[in-house]
């Protein structure tokens, strides 16, 4: 029975070793068969970080207009320079 189980995983490792073989053929094979284009960021990327620059561009624009009413509210009562000073 010993030489049985040392052919039997012996035949067991060069099967895993074909299939690996096949898998990274195939790997190599659909890469090369695919489209060439390093520099340019998928379309779904494209979108998600149009999406984000646009929440950001809101965002800063109501900070922008919060902080306007506030110094235009400090410019109406008087006072010219940031909180806190008279000058």
């Amino acid at each position: 029975m010993f030489p049985y189980q040392i052919y039997q995983a012996l035949t067991d490792q060069r099967r895993r070793d074909l299939m690996a073989e096949v898998r990274h053929r195939e790997l190599v094979r659909i890469a090369r068969q695919a489209p060439e284009r390093p520099g340019r960021p998928t379309s779904r990327f494209r979108q998600s970080s149009a999406r984000i620059l646009a929440l950001l561009r809101v965002s800063d624009g109501t900070r922008a207009s919060s902080g306007g009413t506030s110094a235009a509210s400090a410019g109406a009562g008087g006072q010219s320079g940031p909180m806190g000073c008279l000058a």
